[in-house]
């Protein structure tokens, strides 16, 4: 499991998504606050946005979801400029 980051060794910072897995299921998610001393691992359905400090998501939180691993999800594809117009794709 190449690149993957054992829970145990390092946790990934609060609100980004990135791949997580549990031994069986690999999901998008993200490490989410409860409350002020407690966080919880959760589960994105499909809302992810990119700011400055990487990937981001609306998720589930729930204390069902425990990872043994995760990894930082990718780069988005570059911006291109069409040869027909100066619109960006």
């Amino acid at each position: 499991m190449s690149n993957w980051i054992p829970v145990e060794e390092r946790l990934p910072e609060i609100g980004r998504a990135v791949w997580l897995y549990d031994g069986e299921l690999i999901w998008v998610g993200c490490r989410d606050m409860v409350d002020s001393k407690h966080w919880l691992f959760g589960r994105s359905y499909g809302h992810y946005w990119r700011d400055e400090n990487g990937w981001a998501c609306d998720n589930e939180i729930d204390d069902q979801y425990q990872p043994t691993h995760w990894k930082t999800l990718p780069n988005p594809p570059k911006k291109h400029i069409t040869e027909d117009s100066d619109e960006r794709i």
